[in-house]
């Protein structure tokens, strides 16, 4: 929880899509630690492995624990998010219930519709054209692949979600303002 709130002070300071990438790495770190002392390694295979397992052994699990353990980790990734970004998620998520299947499908059809413009597109092609590995090397190539990831990640966010000012995307879609 210190990492995370770490992560929410930085707010104004250090960039979301920054912030993002911490977070993600704090919960994967976590899941890491926690894998391991259930006997798995901690690292990506540990986690595929105990995904494996897991839903190997919902599949005969009764339609509630199914849906107790898909609710626990909706609210785990919930407190993970308000921690990290110094969000009331809890309690508005808790009032609001979920969202259901059509609304879902109605924000993700908006937010393909968005990173589909022509102009998002051209910014991500113009940025991520120019190559800025040195070598031909296998690392070279991962840290020029690494920086497209995060130019895209970062378009996301600009040009996606939060442009538009009170009528971004994540306003239009009822989840507030701002980031």
């Amino acid at each position: 929880r210190r990492k995370l709130n770490e992560i929410a002070v930085e707010k104004g300071v250090t960039p979301l899509v920054d912030r993002w990438q911490r977070m993600v790495a704090t919960y994967i770190e976590t899941q890491c630690h926690v894998i391991t002392l259930l006997g798995y390694t901690p690292d990506e295979r540990g986690i595929g492995l105990y995904t494996q397992h897991l839903q190997q052994a919902l599949a005969s699990a009764s339609p509630e624990v199914q849906d107790m353990l898909r609710i626990a980790g909706r609210d785990t990734y919930r407190m993970v998010l308000a921690n990290a970004f110094d969000l009331p998620l809890m309690e508005e998520q808790e009032s609001k219930g979920e969202m259901s299947i059509v609304d879902a499908r109605n924000v993700m059809h908006k937010v393909s519709l968005r990173m589909q413009a022509p102009e998002v597109l051209e910014k991500v092609a113009k940025i991520c054209s120019t190559s800025v590995a040195m070598t031909d090397s296998t690392e070279a190539q991962q840290i020029d692949m690494a920086r497209k990831h995060t130019v895209i990640q970062q378009v996301m966010v600009d040009d996606v979600y939060l442009s538009g000012g009170s009528s971004s995307l994540v306003s239009e879609c009822g989840f507030g303002e701002g980031e």
